[in-house]
C-alpha cells in the first residue's frame, strides 16, 4: 500500500498549494473555482465550434444550390422553364429533358389521366389495381 505521504495531487492543483498532504478549506476552494471556469471555458468553447460548424455548414448548401439551381441533372446545363398542358415545367435546351417539379406529375395526371395512362402503357409500367373494402 502507498502511504499518504507518496500521494500525488491531482493534475489540475498545483503542487506549492498542499500543506502536510491535506488542503487548506481556501485551497480547495479556489481548486474547484478554478475547476468551473476551466469547465465553463470548455463549454463556450464547444459551443463557438458547433455554431461556426452549423453556418458553414449553411455555406456550403447555399453555394451547392447556386452552382445547381435551374441546371438540367442529364447534361448540367441551363433549363429553361415552359408551359406545358397549363403547367410550368422545367426544360433542357441542350439534351431536350423534361424536368418536373414536386406535385407537377400530380396535376398533369388529373388533367390528362388518359394521356398519362397511354404514357404508362408506353413506359411499360402497370398500372396498380386498388383494393376494395
Amino acid at each position: 500500500m502507498e502511504s499518504k505521504k507518496n500521494k500525488k495531487p491531482p493534475p489540475h492543483v498545483k503542487p506549492g498549494i498542499i500543506k502536510s498532504g491535506r488542503f487548506s478549506k481556501e485551497e480547495q476552494y479556489i481548486a474547484e473555482q478554478e475547476s468551473k471556469l476551466i469547465k465553463e471555458h470548455s463549454k463556450r468553447l464547444q459551443e463557438a465550434k458547433e455554431k461556426e460548424d452549423t453556418e458553414r455548414l449553411k455555406e456550403a448548401k447555399q453555394k451547392a444550390k447556386e452552382l445547381h439551381y435551374m441546371k438540367c441533372p442529364k447534361c448540367g446545363m441551363d433549363l429553361k422553364e415552359t408551359i406545358f398542358m397549363e403547367i410550368m415545367v422545367d426544360i433542357c435546351e441542350e439534351c431536350h429533358g423534361m424536368w418536373l417539379d414536386k406535385g407537377e406529375v400530380e396535376e398533369l395526371m388529373f388533367k390528362e389521366a388518359d394521356l398519362f395512362t397511354k404514357l404508362c402503357c408506353k413506359l411499360g409500367i402497370k398500372k396498380k389495381k386498388s383494393k376494395k373494402k
